[in-house]
């Protein structure tokens, strides 16, 4: 696909730092509503497309108001999106490739101009659907089905899946959740000592805070992450932690991979999972329901695939 050009303008990227070197993949182009954009091998999509111009990625469940990303971390749902046919990609964290095609959800005909944002007109005070005509069964039916055509999140993939993923057992002497700092240092001490030791991170690289530092940045985050596994250590990204049982044999924690399901058992467990200074129901918020400010998390911890500047507030969300 063709690679476009960005007008001086709307491009957000930040190409001359004084404190940061910047290392991008190669350019390549993904499409967004019928129209192609420029991004960089390994760049998130959703970065790409917001350093690109795009304000809107996707519109919210129920008052269809304009959504973009929070958290920059998969734990919000601002910018889920149909991407390469899939609903409800996190496509902050979706790497972008050559000709992938996206979409926002949610809206109609588009995200910039969604007609059945009309509902948030028309409800100024908010909607119970559960309460809303219900003096007549009739009247009552009718709107629930509606409501159902105009809430949701997605529908349903381009293609249904030829197979299962694979499920894996895994036993391990000390598990460590998350790769920041804190979990590489634990990881590495416990392969020092002898123990097996898998160290998982949801992120497509490990590294955590140390990756928008300014002190270390994307190199010293790999270099700790290679320090750990010249330790002993086995260290993989893209691996979320999804759930725990205690109940199954001593503790089972079940792990997402790209190619299969986990099924970790460790005689020891230890979380390094990153805090959060702000959840997005504690952040301040105009009459809209926007956010009015990115989580501190994300403009840390992301700053390195984020290059972007200009305003990054307000009815983006």
């Amino acid at each position: 696909m063709r690679v476009p050009a960005i007008p001086s303008a709307v491009d957000r990227r930040i190409y001359d730092h004084p404190h940061r070197k910047f290392h991008r993949g190669e350019p390549l182009a993904v499409e967004f509503e019928g129209a192609t954009y420029r991004a960089y091998a390994g760049e998130p999509v959703a970065v790409a497309l917001f350093a690109s111009g795009v304000n809107v990625l996707s519109r919210s469940i129920k008052y269809h108001r304009p959504r973009a990303f929070f958290c920059l971390g998969g734990h919000c749902n601002g910018c889920l999106m149909r991407v390469g046919g899939l609903p409800n990609v996190r496509a902050c964290l979706e790497p972008s490739r050559d000709g992938l095609v996206c979409e926002g959800q949610n809206a109609f005909p588009g995200t910039d101009l969604d007609l059945l944002g009309a509902v948030d007109w028309l409800f100024p005070k908010g909607m119970d659907h559960h309460t809303l005509m219900t003096g007549s069964k009739v009247l009552n039916t009718v709107m629930q089905k509606v409501v159902r055509q105009l809430s949701g999140l997605g529908t349903v993939p381009d293609r249904a899946a030829s197979e299962f993923p694979d499920v894996v057992s895994r036993q391990v002497d000390v598990l460590v959740v998350g790769g920041g700092p804190a979990g590489l240092a634990a990881a590495a001490a416990a392969a020092s000592a002898g123990a097996s030791t898998l160290c998982i991170d949801e992120h497509d690289r490990p590294g955590g805070s140390l990756l928008a530092h300014p002190a270390y940045g994307p190199a010293g985050a790999a270099a700790r992450a290679v320090d750990a596994e010249r330790a002993g250590a086995e260290v993989v990204a893209n691996a979320t932690a999804l759930a725990w049982y205690p109940e199954d044999d001593g503790g089972l924690l079940a792990v997402a991979t790209p190619q299969a399901l986990w099924r970790v058992r460790a005689n020891s467990c230890a979380s390094a999972m990153p805090t959060h200074d702000m959840s997005e129901t504690e952040l301040p918020r105009n009459n809209q329901g926007w956010p009015t400010r990115f989580t501190v998390p994300s403009t840390r911890t992301k700053y390195e695939s984020l290059l972007a500047k200009g305003k990054v507030n307000g009815p983006t969300q």
